[in-house]
């Protein structure tokens, strides 16, 4: 701010506490038989291949799109939001979890190595590719915005 005065009554808006989106795999598919379950188990069930996923998003560029000033403020870890609970005057993110919390997954060198493996490991396995996977949702509406509806991704 250019105005000392007004900058000192503004401050970034703090990060949410009350709600998060994760993204959770199908172990088990019933999805229609034309989204290929079968090379979809193969994928998901490969270890390496969950890992260059996690490794891939970058949740920060994700909550760009929130917030492009201060996206680290809205940033989580874990399901458990932050200032939820404390025990012994500890935040229970902080607890067992502090290495999860306290490190960020996004990492673009290791993802590709990773999925390097993956796709070592899945060739083995006679999975084909690309592995396509239904993503159901219903509509999702929040304060902010509003996400459609989409049954399917290829």
């Amino acid at each position: 701010m250019n105005d000392p005065a007004k900058a000192k009554l503004i401050r970034p808006q703090r990060g949410s506490s009350y709600g998060c989106y994760f993204y959770l795999f199908s172990f088990w598919p019933n999805f229609p038989e034309q989204y290929d379950r079968d090379n979809w188990m193969k994928a998901v069930n490969n270890l390496a291949f969950r890992k260059s996923l996690l490794r891939a998003l970058d949740r920060i560029a994700g909550i760009t799109c929130y917030d492009p000033y201060t996206p680290e403020n809205f940033l989580m870890r874990t399901i458990t939001p932050t200032d939820f609970v404390a025990a012994g005057g500890k935040d229970f993110t902080q607890q067992e979890f502090d290495t999860i919390s306290n490190t960020d997954q996004h990492n673009y060198r290791e993802g590709t190595g990773v999925q390097a493996q993956a796709m070592k490991e899945l060739q083995a396995a006679r999975a084909t590719f690309l592995s396509r996977s239904t993503c159901p949702t219903t509509r999702v509406r929040t304060a902010r915005f509003s996400w459609p509806k989409f049954t399917s991704s290829s």
